[in-house]
């Protein structure tokens, strides 16, 4: 069903249907300030003895009748502007399929020209499109943008606006209007907490507050070591499958693929369904995701430019519960001389095929890990500032590090050697064990008297040994 979008004040999202949801027309709230400011003059010209002729009664009737007849439309705009008047603007959409837009204006003399111009939120370039009319006096416009071959990211915001010409060389350009491009196919429940909102399908409200939960521990954890500037509000949707996720983004083949963020919206995309396995996947995939949203926080418009082994890692880093699939990838590589070489690593996104993109998620946080255990976390801030300055994958090695790619990967290579899956184990675990290794003190002291006793048990003649303290 499409989502209706009246655009009178700016799109809000719903066509208001009911009548006490309409404004009254124009024309009576128009009259209705004319009584009122009749009034005032009355009441001024009795108070302050001021001399003022009285007003005609068919005068004043005969403007009342101007505005109501002048001044209709029944609540929509009327933008007018060299005689040319748009009487109607909205926008409709079905998800995934397409955005209607249209126009209805009039003009003294013939319309001849109408332009539509929109623009995505995020992105700096503006579509032109030209709309199907018949030229008149009165005309409706309409353009159809299909989505199969345009994408728009769900939840984008779409701002659009006319140009309207006639035969008279009168112009008009509208006030730009908003709508947003929800994934309305669903029914969304929602859960905000500071500068986040979680966004669900299926699951209760359980399910929505762990995913809140996770994000703002996230967010506090990734930008201890990034110090970002937070976006002013992030929405996370959590698809309620795979294949949902999927159609909205058109990444039908990318069965490894379940998350998504466009920094650049304060979005990010999730296909979590609701089970016992949730929130593991919600701790791995919502902070993936929302490491990309403040690099870019902290690199700006040259997020572009930032190495995909670095960026990636650090996402991959980031993961409270990472795959274990990432770690035997990489010791089967380093293990069969099949490491993919960093350079490669540079550009992104990673390949079409599963088993060489999760291997290409494994190794860049393997780097991104030796950086920090050789030189600390500001090395990482350091490198995300040289790619801020425009410094090529390479350059910014260069500037921060003082080797190359090549001397990076050497030096990579040597430690990720040593760094077998135990050490990884350890690195990753090593608060739970150091509590469990606690809950076993207490159990230590029982521990040896129960071995001590067994001893005797086991020989009986111990008490009788020469030389025995504890001999009678």
């Amino acid at each position: 069903m499409p989502n209706m979008m009246p655009c009178s004040n700016g799109c809000s999202g719903r066509r208001l249907t009911s009548a006490a949801a309409e404004p009254p027309p124009l024309a009576f709230r128009r009259a209705a300030e004319l009584s009122r400011w009749m009034g005032v003059v009355s009441r001024t010209w009795l108070i302050g003895g001021i001399l003022i002729p009285r007003i005609p009664r068919l005068l004043l009737l005969a403007g009342l009748l101007a505005l109501l007849v002048g001044g209709g439309g029944g609540g929509r705009p009327a933008w007018a502007q060299d005689s040319i008047t748009v009487r109607e603007s909205q926008a409709t959409y079905s998800f995934g399929q397409q955005i209607t837009f249209e126009l209805r204006a009039t003009a003294p003399a013939e319309i001849t020209a109408v332009t539509l111009r929109y623009r995505v939120a995020g992105e700096p370039r503006t579509v032109v499109r030209t709309p199907a009319f018949t030229p008149g006096q009165e005309v409706v416009a309409t353009h159809v943008e299909e989505l199969r071959t345009v994408h728009i990211p769900p939840f984008a915001r779409i701002t659009y606006w006319w140009e309207v010409g006639d035969a008279a060389g009168g112009r008009l350009t509208t006030p730009p209007q908003e709508f947003l491009y929800a994934d309305n196919r669903f029914a969304w429940q929602a859960l905000a907490g500071p500068g986040v909102q979680v966004h669900w399908v299926e699951g209760d409200a359980a399910f929505g507050q762990a995913a809140l939960d996770i994000a703002t521990q996230a967010l506090t954890e990734i930008n201890r070591e990034l110090r970002a500037p937070l976006p002013g509000e992030i929405g996370i949707y959590v698809y309620p499958s795979l294949e949902e996720f999927q159609s909205a983004l058109l990444l039908a083949g990318r069965e490894w693929i379940g998350g998504r963020s466009y920094p650049e919206l304060g979005v990010v995309l999730v296909a979590i369904p609701p089970g016992p396995e949730a929130t593991i996947q919600m701790a791995r995939d919502i902070p993936h995701e929302l490491t990309h949203l403040l690099i870019y926080q902290a690199v700006g418009q040259q997020a572009g430019v930032v190495p995909a082994w670095l960026e990636e890692g650090l996402a991959t880093l980031y993961e409270q519960r990472p795959d274990p699939v990432y770690q035997t990838l990489l010791e089967q590589a380093l293990a069969t001389g099949e490491v993919i070489p960093l350079e490669t690593l540079c550009a992104g996104p990673f390949g079409l095929d599963s088993r060489e993109a999760l291997l290409s998620y494994a190794e860049s946080a393997s780097v991104v890990r030796y950086l920090r255990d050789r030189y600390g976390g500001q090395v990482i801030r350091d490198l995300l500032a040289a790619y801020a300055d425009g410094a090529s994958c390479e350059g910014g090695v260069l500037r921060v590090l003082e080797t190359d790619l090549r001397g990076l990967e050497r030096a990579w290579r040597r430690y990720a050697g040593h760094q077998g899956g135990l050490a990884i184990f350890l690195d990753k675990n090593a608060p739970w064990l150091v509590l469990w290794g606690l809950s076993l003190l207490p159990v230590i002291p029982l521990l040896r008297l129960w071995r001590r006793k067994e001893a005797r048990s086991r020989d009986p003649h111990r008490l009788f040994r020469p030389g025995n303290p504890e001999a009678g």
